[in-house]
């Protein structure tokens, strides 16, 4: 009775410290020609393949090994099917390992871009400047070919084709300082003054040029040309 407890306990050990099978399968299978075959490294008595992409391997009851791997890649669409290999021992432990079976080329890492790189984009052309024209007169003093000039058609067809615009104040109006242009008028002694400015300048107008008078709508036309383009 004593000899039968004792090979009981034994028995019971033995299962209880049995260790799970080992097995070693690549993450990563590949066929040769039109078959996947190969055969695990690993201790277990069986080897169970559980397709998980809808694909399986020849059943093992076909191989004289069932342990192998055989799988028809005949029809497969490129790319990766995933499986379980369950590999089993004597006394029942179990031992998973996944892989998958790739099909088709390996893809190319990424390296440079063997086309040529596109020119870079050319910078924006300089757009034409709107100005905004400012004649300071003081009517009494200036000359009657300058009034001619201010009052031209010519002068102010060009002013609204070009979007531009045209302003004319009388050196004795007190909005001259409401509107910051004193200081400027001062530097020049004519009796009549043109202001050149950026029409789209934001914040306060800050002349581009302070000069006096033309005499010719040309004239007024040629100095305000000269900021046309924006810098």
């Amino acid at each position: 009775m004593i000899r039968t407890s004792f090979a009981l306990l034994l028995a019971v050990a033995t299962v209880a410290t049995a260790a799970p099978p080992k097995i070693d399968i690549p993450a990563e299978v590949r066929p040769s020609g039109q078959y996947v075959d190969f055969d695990p490294a690993t201790d277990a008595v069986s080897v169970t393949y559980v397709g998980l992409s809808g694909v399986e391997p020849v059943p093992p009851n076909r191989l004289s090994d069932k342990r192998a791997f055989l799988m028809d890649t005949r029809g497969l669409e490129p790319g990766e099917y995933a499986f379980v290999a369950v590999a089993a021992s004597k006394t029942g432990e179990q031992t998973r390992v996944r892989f998958v079976v790739a099909i088709g080329a390996r893809p190319k890492p990424p390296g440079p871009d063997p086309r040529p790189k596109p020119d870079p984009e050319p910078s924006p052309a300089r757009t034409a400047a709107r100005l905004w024209l400012v004649v300071i007169e003081d009517t009494a003093k200036r000359t009657p070919e300058q009034g001619k000039a201010v009052s031209s058609p010519d002068l102010r067809k060009w002013v609204e084709s070009g979007g531009h615009e045209l302003e004319i104040v009388s050196s004795k109006d007190s909005a001259i300082d409401a509107n910051g242009y004193g200081p400027y008028i001062k530097t020049v002694s004519a009796p009549a003054v043109l202001l050149v400015m950026d029409r789209d300048q934001p914040g306060p107008q800050v002349p581009l040029a302070v000069v006096p008078l033309p005499s010719t709508a040309d004239g007024i036309k040629g100095e305000a040309s000269k900021w046309l383009k924006k810098n």
